[in-house]
């Protein structure tokens, strides 16, 4: 199974006083999308101070800055395959003559003929999976399995029950291996996505394009001479709580069954609205059990493309004025100010000449920072969490531009 996720996507906010007046923060906190536990991450948006913004972006790897949103959305991956061939429902023999092939209710006296009945043809039927498991949060692999299994009779054999925290590998795409003489056998593959973004309010469209890879000798291609046929069903958890099974999905919708057109490829629009976890399921099916499958067409493989229309997002420049209390002519330690470059890619950029103003025989000093995004910010914080002069000298820290006389603002120092 093939995944090319198409995300056009700025993870870029513009930080001001209307933003955080929206979101019920005053300018001497900051807003954060806090993820909790990242086992099983709920985003809530939460005020904190500077010194807990500093805790809250160096300490807690999922956390990020601004108001919880589409940030950070990961790639579907393939979490599921299964297989059945139910019985048919009468014997159907071939006939080889000199001159045709005929399918005829019994061989009779023909010596070059053959007969397939209606029973146990699922035997014949299997696919192979190299299956992980998986953590759809930091899309980590681990323990890799590989499983040959056979098709069920009348219910479906599939890899896992439960495919939100397993993953199929193979990136050449899924393969089923038909072995069958009648064509009627089904097959699916799930496909599965987790809300990872750290929003509970979001519309996404998604877009599927199928491709079945299967040819034979007489010419034709698999989907012909099956006369294959497709449905896409959508099933989501709006509360998942870390435990997955598929009774508790809900279905969203499912499509028609849509035929497959000789050397085209199926595609099918969908839209997810504020769920927690959802897995796409297309289902195939052959429509020809009166008929036998020529020997050749054994091995089938499956090709799914899926894209993501993700709604673009402003972000930044996030301002931060940085306040520091000067003492003995220089900072803390006889530092004339802060030095905010740690390196190339993540040094804060200075907008504007720091200026300094004297209160109540306090010398206070103000540069205006500036940062590209959140991860830029969280980057610059990481590098100095565990240094007490960094943590010291932006205690008095708040969101937005420099006022004009410079010192800490009321709740973040201020007398």
């Amino acid at each position: 199974m093939i995944f090319n996720m198409k995300i056009a996507i700025l993870f870029l906010i513009f930080i001001s006083s209307s933003v955080l007046a929206k979101n019920n923060c005053p300018d001497y906190k900051a807003l954060v999308c806090h993820a909790g536990s990242e086992i099983n991450p709920n985003y809530v948006d939460v005020c904190v101070s500077f010194s807990s913004l500093y805790g809250h972006l160096a300490e807690h790897e999922m956390d990020y800055y601004g108001p919880c949103r589409l940030k950070d959305i990961k790639t579907p991956y393939v979490c599921n395959a299964g297989m059945r061939q139910k019985d048919s429902a009468a014997q159907i023999c071939i006939r080889k003559d000199e001159n045709s092939t005929q399918y005829v209710a019994d061989c009779g006296d023909s010596r070059n003929c053959t007969c397939s009945g209606p029973t146990d043809h699922y035997l014949y039927d299997f696919f192979r999976v190299d299956l992980v498991d998986f953590d759809p949060f930091s899309e980590v692999s681990t323990n890799l399995e590989t499983r040959n299994i056979q098709a069920g009779k009348d219910r479906f054999k599939a890899a896992t029950n439960t495919p939100a925290t397993k993953r199929i590998v193979n990136d050449g795409g899924l393969s089923f291996n038909l072995g069958s003489e009648r064509m009627n056998g089904e097959y699916f593959v799930d496909m599965c996505w987790m809300n990872t973004t750290g929003t509970k309010q979001y519309d996404l469209d998604f877009n599927i394009q199928s491709n079945i890879i299967g040819h034979s000798e007489i010419g034709a291609t698999y989907t012909e001479v099956t006369d294959l046929k497709s449905k896409y069903h959508i099933y989501c958890d709006y509360d998942f709580d870390g435990v997955y099974d598929y009774d508790t999905l809900t279905k969203v919708e499912s499509s028609t069954e849509v035929p497959f057109q000789i050397g085209t490829i199926a595609t099918y629009d969908f839209n997810i609205s504020n769920a927690e976890f959802c897995v796409v399921r297309q289902a195939f099916r052959e429509m020809k059990p009166e008929v036998m499958r020529p020997w050749d067409l054994k091995k089938i493989t499956v090709q799914n493309n899926l894209e993501i229309d993700v709604p673009p997002y402003n972000e930044g420049p996030i301002n931060i004025c940085h306040v520091q209390e000067i003492t003995n002519g220089g900072g803390p330690g006889g530092n004339n100010g802060t030095n905010h470059s740690y390196g190339p890619h993540i040094a804060a950029v200075t907008v504007g000449t720091p200026f300094q103003t004297v209160n109540k025989k306090k010398i206070h000093e103000c540069t205006q920072l500036q940062f590209d995004d959140s991860d830029h910010l969280k980057a610059y914080i990481k590098h100095g969490k565990d240094n007490k002069e960094f943590r010291d000298i932006h205690q008095h820290d708040y969101v937005g531009t420099c006022r004009s006389a410079c010192g800490p603002i009321h709740g973040n120092g201020a007398n």
